[in-house]
């Protein structure tokens, strides 16, 4: 059995420039080429022409729709910030 995420990643290009896709995003998968995927290893914005980073909290590589920064700078994935929300929702409601 062929993992088709694998396959479909080969084949899709950059979402901005449409050359070869290197790197993409973990949470909506948009691509990035060599180019636009500059800081994908950082885990703060180093640029403002950063298009991906890799979040504090899971180290998954995450795009600028998919991410926030906290009050330190850090990147942190869309997922994890939704996590907080309900905990801290659940903690307001229970304790």
């Amino acid at each position: 059995m062929e993992d088709d995420s694998l396959n479909n990643s080969v084949n899709q290009s950059c979402s901005i420039c449409k050359k070869e896709q290197v790197i993409a995003c973990k949470q909506c998968g948009q691509g990035f080429c060599k180019t636009h995927s500059a800081g994908s290893e950082s885990k703060q914005l180093v640029s403002f022409h950063q298009h991906i980073g890799t979040c504090v909290e899971c180290q998954e590589v995450v795009c600028e729709n998919c991410w926030i920064l906290n009050p330190n700078g850090d990147i942190i994935c869309l997922i994890h910030v939704e996590r907080e929300r309900k905990n801290k929702e659940f903690h307001e409601k229970h304790l």
